[in-house]
This record gives structure tokens, C-alpha cells and sequence, in this order.
């Protein structure tokens, strides 16, 4: 293992961050690696040479190619990365795994399906150059709502509109640590916002919101935790997510046609919440904004769902929610590469936590193309989607 320049410090720390990720203690791992605990511990530490059996064996286990696990990834290395955190500490590695672990496999189709990669694009709109940051947030959710053609509505298909608008990949999977984060591979011009899975329908809807709100600004690579509001960054990008999920004219427009005036109750807010596909909390603080106060406590989600017949709805937007969902273009890309050869239904099925055999009966009864597809204009048509946003208003 010398004689390959492998850093035993280094080589500790991604094994420790790996089985982190995937959520293995370290009697697991052994028993998965076909080692004893105590080599993963003394591996761990840095103070035990790994013969290359050893370290294949490892990488088998927390599936990674071995290259990786020895030398480490040039994706890891390099990625600027703007982090939503749940807590306070967070392990930087662990939390951003997932990520890189997307970001890698789509660097690697680069040398088996060159076709489908991510094409950078102009942001849709120009931010407000001042003002206070809720402000800012407000007046550029209202300008991106305009420029999108969604009315005032809620938004039904946040991450596919957010990949077809942006060009950037959308995914959520289960993550340590973290609501959700945007990851910059400056060398691939790719990018990436990821959501955590385990967490509510209506909590990554609005992660997404608020990372799109970064995004748009351009704040760049940060780390900031959930409880840090003062910071101008995070005030204005809750807002953008805010007004743009639930817009204060949808909201008024909501109340005219379904509540007399002043009639405002907990049962108000969890329709309200329903309709725009947001928590309750997001609904009262718009509401307050609008100088519209409820009369009674107002209910978290799930109780005010229950209490008020939308609990079987609620239940299964969280049960989708809660299914790994790869990037559109990027699982494209993966079959186009499994119909040729190319890779095999493992990584397909690593996307997004499916079985192996389902992923192989799946691309066999839907007969994928066996002939590399070519891309029209290097970008999805803007035009069409701005045509279906349209529609939905009708």
C-alpha cells in the first residue's frame, strides 16, 4: 500500500465519513467488509497499515469505487458548497456525501455517455439590487413568479420547474445533518440542490424554495445553521421561499373566494397550508404580514391536517416525499448508459434506492433505446415549460 502513496490519516477519515453516511456503526461495516471490528476501528484511527484486499473489500461494503477510498475524490476536493444545517457541528464530509456521490457518478458517465450533461444557463431573473433582505426576498419571488407566468397559485412541480428554469439537477436523499444544500462543481460548470428525504413534504418543498433563493443571488458556498435568521442571506432567501410558495395575492385571492371577511381560524390556515403545499407555520407568518391574525392556536401540519379531513392526502404527499428522488437528467443519462452496456442496473438503482431487479424489469418492459440519444438544442425548451405553468393556472 506504500508504494501507492496512500495517506493512512486520509484513508481514515473518508472510511469513518463513508460508513457515517450510510449509516453503518462499525461492527456492521466488518461484518460487510468480511473484517474483524477491530481492524475498522484500528483503520479508523490511522494506525494500521490496509493490504489492498482489505481496502477493496471496504469499498465493496460502503460502495465505493476503490480509487476513492484510497486516494480520495477530486469532486470532494473541489466542490463550493452552500450547506443548510440542522445543527450546529455538523460534520462538513458526512453531510455533503450524498451530493458528491451524485456529482462523482455523473463525472464518471462523462467517459461512457457524453451525451445529456448539464448545460449552464442565464438565471431567469435579475435579484433587486437593495433594500432590506426581506425585501429583497419578496419582491424576488414576485419577480420570478411574473417572469414564469405562474399567477398566483400554488406550484405543483417545484423541482421540475426548477430544472427545466435553471438547468441546475434537483434531488433529495437521506441526508445527516442538513435540510438541504446547494453543491458547485466549478471544474464541470454542474450543479446540484439537494433536499433531505426524511424530512417533511412541506419542509423540503420549502428547502428547495430556499435554496433556489441562494442560488438566484448568487450567495455562493456557506455554511449556516437553521437558527442563524440574522443573517441578511438566510432573512431573505426564507422570504423568497415564503412568497414564492405562497404568495400574499394568492393568499387574499384564496380568502375571497372561500371566507368571509375577518373569519380567520386555525381551520382557515390548514386549508391554506393544503392548497399551497406549505406548513402551517409558513401560513400564519404570511398571514401576520398581511395584518390577518388567526383567532385560535394555530395547529402543526399533521394535527391540523387530521383535524380538519386532509389527513389521508397529507399522509401520502409524505410517503412520496420520502422516496429518494434522483435528478431527472442525471437518471437519464444512466439509463441511456444501462441500454448500451455502458453501466450496469446497480448504479441505476443506486439513483434513486430501488431494488436491482426492479430497475432490470423496469428498463426491459419499457424497452429502452439501445442507440445513443442526441440532445436538441443543448437545453429543455423554456417555452414549453413556461406553456404548461400557464395552463395550470386555467
Amino acid at each position: 500500500m506504500e508504494e501507492r502513496n496512500v495517506d493512512a490519516a486520509a484513508l481514515a477519515e473518508r472510511v469513518r465519513r463513508a460508513r457515517m453516511q450510510r449509516d453503518l456503526n462499525q461492527t456492521q461495516l466488518a461484518r460487510a467488509a468480511g473484517v474483524s471490528q477491530s481492524t475498522v476501528s484500528r483503520i479508523e484511527k490511522g494506525d494500521r497499515e490496509v493490504t489492498l484486499v482489505e481496502a477493496d473489500a471496504l469499498a465493496r461494503a460502503l460502495e465505493l469505487p476503490l480509487d476513492t477510498l484510497l486516494h480520495g475524490s477530486g469532486v470532494q476536493e473541489r466542490v463550493l458548497v452552500a450547506l443548510r444545517t440542522a445543527t450546529r457541528g455538523v460534520d462538513r464530509g458526512a453531510a455533503i456525501g450524498p451530493g458528491v456521490e451524485l456529482l462523482e457518478f455523473d463525472e464518471r458517465l462523462d467517459t461512457v455517455e457524453p451525451a445529456f450533461r448539464q448545460q449552464p444557463r442565464p438565471a431567469p431573473v435579475t435579484p433587486p439590487p437593495s433594500g432590506a433582505p426581506s425585501t429583497q426576498g419578496a419582491r424576488l419571488a414576485a419577480t420570478l413568479r411574473e417572469a414564469l407566468q405562474l399567477g398566483e397559485g400554488p406550484i405543483a412541480e417545484l423541482p421540475e420547474l426548477i430544472e427545466e428554469v435553471t438547468g441546475v439537477d434537483v434531488a433529495s436523499r437521506p441526508l445527516v445533518g442538513t435540510s438541504g444544500m446547494c453543491l458547485d462543481d466549478p471544474q464541470r460548470q454542474t450543479r446540484l440542490l439537494l433536499v433531505n428525504s426524511n424530512e417533511t413534504a412541506e419542509r423540503q418543498r420549502f428547502t428547495l424554495a430556499h435554496e433556489l433563493g441562494h442560488l438566484l443571488f448568487g450567495d455562493g458556498a456557506h455554511v449556516e445553521g437553521l437558527d442563524g435568521e440574522d443573517r441578511e442571506v438566510e432573512t431573505r432567501c426564507n422570504e423568497f421561499a415564503r412568497n414564492f410558495l405562497a404568495p400574499q395575492q394568492g393568499i387574499e385571492g384564496w380568502l375571497a373566494r372561500n371566507v368571509n371577511a375577518g373569519q380567520m381560524s386555525d381551520q382557515v390556515v390548514s386549508l391554506l397550508a393544503r392548497y399551497f403545499g406549505v406548513s402551517t407555520e409558513v401560513v400564519k407568518i404570511q398571514l401576520e404580514r398581511m395584518g390577518r391574525r388567526a383567532a385560535e392556536p394555530v395547529q402543526s401540519t399533521p394535527v391540523s391536517a387530521a383535524r380538519y379531513g386532509w389527513r389521508a392526502e397529507y399522509d401520502a404527499a409524505q410517503v412520496s416525499a420520502h422516496r429518494p428522488r434522483p435528478p431527472r437528467r442525471l437518471a437519464q443519462r444512466a439509463a441511456s448508459a444501462y441500454a448500451r452496456g455502458l453501466v450496469g442496473a446497480a448504479a441505476v438503482a443506486k439513483l434513486d434506492g430501488r431494488a436491482v431487479a426492479d430497475v432490470e424489469a423496469e428498463l426491459a418492459e419499457l424497452r429502452v433505446a439501445t442507440a445513443p440519444q442526441t440532445r436538441t438544442g443543448g437545453r429543455v425548451s423554456v417555452d414549453s415549460l413556461l406553456a404548461r405553468a400557464a395552463a395550470r393556472q386555467q
